[in-house]
C-alpha cells in the first residue's frame, strides 16, 4: 500500500476538536514590461517607472471618482504608503489585505496562479462577496481565501464550503482537482504549516520524499508524539491511547495516534450477498444466517508527516504495525475481527486519496461545524463545543497550567461564561448569532469532515465470504447521537442545527426579491382576467387573477355547499409572474417550493443515449398554470414536453391569457384528457419516444391524490411502456394530517411494489413542516437510488450534475438534502 502523495496529514476524529461534531472577478495583476521583456509573475518585487506609477494611480483614482493631488517622487520602486491600498491591488489584483498577503507569498515562492471567480457557478459566488478564488495552475487546485468576517453579513453561509467541495469532487463540470478553504485565522495561527502544505500540494516545488520502507515503525511516548503533532498538524495534538512513529534512523518523520479498543457488535453472515434485481427478487429470496460478531474497533485520531516532506507509504506502514501489535495482544489471533475509523478534514479536500490508496471507504460526511472568530483577535478561533475548552472566565491555578504544559496539550479557546449563560436562554439561531456579535464574534464554518471506515486487511481478505460489505457492517452499528449530544446549551444547539439543516438555500438573489415582491401583494387588490366553468365540476370555476407587479394566480374555485363533503372554497393551481414590459411569463420566477424540487428531480433523469445527446422528454399529468413546464423548458431548452390536463378550462386559460408563447415553447403540447385514459388508450410508444421523466401533480376536489393513479395496473404500464429505460417518476403529494399520511403510505407501497423498494424515496419540499406541506415521491426505473455509507438516500451527486449542466439559478442540492426512504 502507498501513502497519499498529495497530502501529509490526516485529521482523525479528534477527541477534542472532532468529538464536537460526529465581486471581485479576475482583475488582472498590473505589471510593467522592462525593455520589451515579459514580466516575471513570480518576482518578489515589481518595479515601475515614474510615468507608469502616475498612469496606474490616475486610472485607479479616475475609476473611483476621486480627485487628489499627488506628489510623486522619482524613485522607481512603488511605495505602498503612496496611496492607501493601491499597492496591494497593483500587485495581486485584490484589495483584500489577507488575500493580498497570501498571493504575494505565492508569487515569492514561484507558485503560478490566476483568479478563478469566472470558473465557479455564479450561484455560489453571489454568496461570498468577501472571498477570493484563485487557481493554482500547476496542480489544478482551487484556493478559496476566506477573510475573517467583520460583521454577520460578511460571514459565509453555513453550507457554502461543503457544496464547493462537493462540486469539485462529484461533478465533471469542475476543472479543479480539489478545493482548499483557507480561513484567515488558520493562516495566521498555523502559518508555517499552511505554507508547507500549500508548497507540497501546489507541486511548485518537489517535496522532500521519504520512503517508508527505509524507516522503522514503532510505538513511542506521548510527550514526543504530541510535540511533533503540535509542530506539524493543523489541528495540533490530542489525547490518544496509542502513539506510533516512523523513524528514519533516529529522526522522527511521521506520527499516527489511535484510540483505545471499543468492542462493537456488527451483523455478519456466512453467505455471499448477490445483487438481486427487481425481476429476480421472487426467485432468489433466501434466508440469510445472520449473527452478531464482536469487532475490535479502533480510531485513527491523527496522522501527519513532517510538514515539509511526504512519506511515501507512511500511513500504510504505521497501520500495519499497529494491527500486528494489537493482534499480538491477543496471542496473534488473526481471526479476531478488527476495523478502524478515521476522519479527514474537507477544508483541505475530500478523502479521495485515502480511498484510492488505502482500504478505507467513505461512510458519511458530517454537517458543517460552527465556530466563531473576532476580527480584533487575529489568529484566534473560538470553539462552541468539544472537550478541552478554556473559557475566558476560567481561573486555572498554576498546577493545572503546569500539567497542561507537561502533557503537550493546549486548551482551545471557548466562549466566556457570561456569553454561555446568555446563549443558554436562547433557542433561536438568529438571536444566538446576534448574541455572539455583541462580543464581536462572527461565525465561520468548515466544509464538514469525512468519516472513513476500513476492515483490517487480514479480515477483509481471509473472511471475505463471511462478512457483509463494509458499508453494511458499518450501518449495523453506526454512531447515533441525541440532539444535545454535542452541547446541552440550547443556544449552541440551535446554531448547530442551523448549520446542519436550517440554513437557507444558496439561491440567486432574484429569488428572494421575487418572494418579497409576491408577499407585498394582496388578493383584495387583484383583478379577475379569466373565468370559466370547470369541465370537472359544473359548480366550480377556473379563475385567473392579476395582482400588482405582474403577479397572477390560477385557482379552482367552488362555493361551500352543504350538499357536498368538500370544504374547500379555493385551491391555488399556481402562481406566476408576467413581465410588465414584454407581457411574457418569466419562467425562472417560481414561488412554490415543491415545483423547484420537482424540477431538480426531473432534470436528474438520464438520457437513453449512451453519449447523452438525446434531448430529454417530459410527460406531465396536470398542467396548472404551466409553471413547471416553463421552468424545465427554460433550463433544458431543447426538451420535449407533453402535458395531459383533465380540466378543459385550465387548457383554455393557458391559451386565452397567453401563459406561454409558441415561439418560446415550441416543443410543448397540451392535451385535454384524463391521465388514466391517456396511458391505457394510447398506442404503444416506441422506445426512442418514451419519456425520461413523468411528472404527476394531480389532486381531486378535496385536494387528495386520486387512488386510481396508484393502482398497480396503471403503474405497471407507466413503468413498462411509457418510461424510458433510465426514466424517473416524480410525483407531488400533500403532506400533513392522518388522511394525507395514509394516502402517502398507500401510494409508496404501490409504487415500491412496481419499481422496487430501493428505487423509491420521498423528498419533502423546503417549506414543508411536520403539520403540512408537499412531499415528492421519486421512483427510478433503471437502478436503485444512491445511498451513503450510513445507508441514507443521497442525491447530492445527481443534483450537482443537474445544477451545473442546466445552469439552475436555485440551489439544487438544498432541494434534495432531506431525501428519505420513509414518508
Amino acid at each position: 500500500m502507498t501513502d497519499v502523495s498529495s497530502t501529509n496529514e490526516n485529521n482523525g476524529s479528534n477527541n477534542t476538536f472532532q468529538a464536537s461534531r460526529t465581486n471581485l472577478r479576475g482583475m488582472h495583476r498590473l505589471v510593467t514590461i522592462h525593455e520589451g521583456r515579459k514580466p516575471d509573475s513570480r518576482a518578489k518585487y515589481q518595479y515601475y517607472s515614474t510615468d507608469d506609477m502616475r498612469r496606474i494611480i490616475l486610472i485607479l483614482l479616475h475609476l473611483s471618482g476621486l480627485a487628489l493631488s499627488l506628489a510623486l517622487s522619482s524613485t522607481t520602486v512603488l511605495q505602498t504608503a503612496t496611496v492607501a491600498r493601491p499597492a496591494s491591488i497593483i500587485e495581486t489584483g485584490t484589495s483584500n489585505p489577507y488575500a493580498s498577503q497570501v498571493l504575494r507569498w505565492l508569487d515569492s515562492e514561484g507558485i503560478s496562479w490566476k483568479f478563478a471567480h469566472d470558473k465557479i457557478p455564479v450561484l455560489w459566488t453571489n454568496h461570498c462577496k468577501t472571498s477570493t478564488f484563485v487557481e493554482l495552475e500547476k496542480s489544478s487546485i482551487l484556493l478559496h481565501l476566506i477573510p475573517t468576517p467583520k460583521s454577520l453579513d460578511e460571514s459565509l453561509p453555513p453550507t457554502l464550503n461543503r457544496k464547493l467541495t462537493e462540486w469539485t469532487t462529484l461533478t465533471s463540470s469542475s476543472s479543479f482537482r480539489k478545493v482548499i478553504h483557507l480561513h484567515e485565522d488558520i493562516w495566521i495561527h498555523k502559518h508555517d504549516i499552511c505554507k508547507a502544505r500549500l508548497l507540497v500540494q501546489s507541486l511548485a516545488k518537489a517535496p522532500k520524499r521519504i520512503f517508508a520502507r527505509k524507516t522503522t515503525a514503532r510505538r513511542f511516548n506521548a510527550t514526543n508524539a504530541r510535540a511533533f503533532l503540535t509542530a506539524n498538524h493543523l489541528w495540533g495534538a490530542t489525547k490518544a491511547r496509542y502513539y506510533y512513529g516512523l523513524f528514519l534512523k533516529e529522526e522522527l518523520v511521521a506520527v499516527a495516534t489511535f484510540s483505545k479498543c471499543r468492542k462493537v457488535q456488527r451483523m455478519c453472515n456466512y453467505t455471499t450477498i448477490n445483487n438481486i434485481t427487481n425481476q429476480q427478487q421472487d426467485d432468489n429470496q433466501q434466508q440469510l444466517q445472520l449473527y452478531n460478531e464482536t469487532f475490535h474497533s479502533y480510531e485513527l485520531i491523527r496522522y501527519c508527516s513532517q510538514k515539509d516532506s511526504t512519506v511515501v507509504g507512511g500511513i500504510s506502514k504505521l497501520l500495519k504495525q499497529f494491527v500486528r501489535d494489537r493482534q499480538a495482544d491477543h496471542n496473534n489471533n488473526n481471526n479476531i475481527p478488527m476495523d478502524i475509523v478515521t476522519m479527514v478534514d474537507r477544508d483541505w479536500g475530500a478523502a479521495t486519496g485515502w480511498e484510492a490508496s488505502l482500504p478505507f471507504q467513505t461512510m458519511s460526511i458530517l454537517d458543517p461545524l460552527v465556530m466563531a472568530v473576532n476580527p480584533n483577535e487575529p489568529g484566534q478561533r473560538r470553539y462552541l463545543v468539544g472537550a478541552g475548552l478554556q473559557h475566558d472566565n476560567d481561573n486555572q491555578d498554576e498546577e493545572v497550567q503546569r500539567r497542561q504544559r507537561q502533557s503537550g496539550l493546549r486548551p482551545r479557546l471557548g466562549l466566556s461564561k457570561d456569553t454561555l449563560m446568555d446563549l443558554n436562554n436562547l433557542s433561536n439561531p438568529t438571536q444566538a448569532y446576534q448574541r455572539l456579535a455583541k462580543d464581536h464574534l462572527y461565525p465561520v464554518f468548515d466544509a464538514g469532515v469525512e468519516r472513513l471506515y476500513m476492515l483490517v486487511p487480514p479480515q477483509q481478505q481471509q473472511q471475505q465470504a463471511a462478512f457483509l460489505d463494509a458499508k453494511v457492517l458499518w450501518q449495523t452499528a453506526k454512531p447515533k447521537y441525541t440532539t444535545r449530544y454535542y452541547s446541552s446549551n440550547s443556544g449552541i444547539v440551535s446554531l448547530l442545527q442551523h448549520a446542519a439543516i436550517g440554513s437557507p438555500p444558496l439561491d440567486a438573489p432574484f429569488h428572494a426579491t421575487a418572494m418579497k415582491s409576491w408577499r407585498e401583494t394582496t388578493a383584495d387588490s387583484s383583478e379577475l382576467i379569466f373565468s370559466q366553468m370547470s369541465s370537472m365540476d359544473p359548480e366550480a370555476t377556473i379563475e385567473v387573477c392579476q395582482r400588482e407587479q405582474g403577479w397572477r394566480t390560477m385557482r379552482f374555485v367552488k362555493p361551500k355547499s352543504k350538499s357536498t363533503r368538500s370544504k374547500v372554497s379555493s385551491i391555488y393551481h399556481s402562481i406566476y409572474k408576467v413581465n410588465p414590459n414584454t407581457g411574457r411569463v418569466e419562467p425562472e420566477i417560481v414561488i412554490q417550493e415543491h415545483l423547484k424540487t420537482m424540477a431538480v428531480l426531473s432534470l436528474m433523469a438520464e438520457s437513453d443515449d449512451a453519449q447523452d445527446k438525446k434531448d430529454l422528454r417530459f410527460l406531465h399529468f396536470g398542467y396548472g398554470a404551466g409553471t413547471l413546464v416553463r421552468l424545465l423548458a427554460h433550463h433544458a431548452s431543447n426538451s420535449q414536453h407533453v402535458a395531459v390536463e383533465l380540466d378543459q378550462a385550465v387548457v383554455d386559460a393557458a391559451t386565452v391569457t397567453r401563459m406561454h408563447h409558441d415561439d418560446e415553447l415550441p416543443n410543448v403540447s397540451i392535451i385535454a384528457q384524463d391521465a388514466i385514459q391517456y396511458v391505457q388508450a394510447g398506442t404503444t410508444i416506441p422506445p426512442h419516444e418514451r419519456f425520461d421523466s413523468i411528472c404527476i401533480d394531480v389532486f381531486d376536489e378535496n385536494n387528495f391524490v386520486p387512488e386510481t393513479l396508484y393502482a398497480t395496473s396503471f403503474l405497471q404500464r407507466l413503468r413498462k411502456e411509457v418510461l424510458a429505460s433510465a426514466g424517473l417518476l416524480v410525483w407531488n403529494f400533500h403532506s400533513g394530517g392522518k388522511r394525507r399520511t395514509r394516502v402517502m403510505a398507500d401510494a409508496f407501497q404501490a409504487v415500491s411494489a412496481v419499481f422496487g423498494e430501493t428505487h423509491c424515496c420521498w423528498v419533502p419540499s423546503l417549506d414543508s413542516t411536520p403539520t403540512g406541506g408537499n412531499a415528492i415521491l421519486v421512483a427510478c426505473k433503471k437502478a436503485p437510488l444512491p445511498v451513503d455509507g450510513d445507508g441514507n438516500i443521497s442525491l447530492t451527486r445527481n443534483a450537482l450534475a443537474a445544477q451545473t449542466k442546466y445552469n439552475l439559478s436555485f440551489d439544487a442540492v438544498a432541494r434534495v438534502q432531506f431525501a428519505t426512504s420513509t414518508e
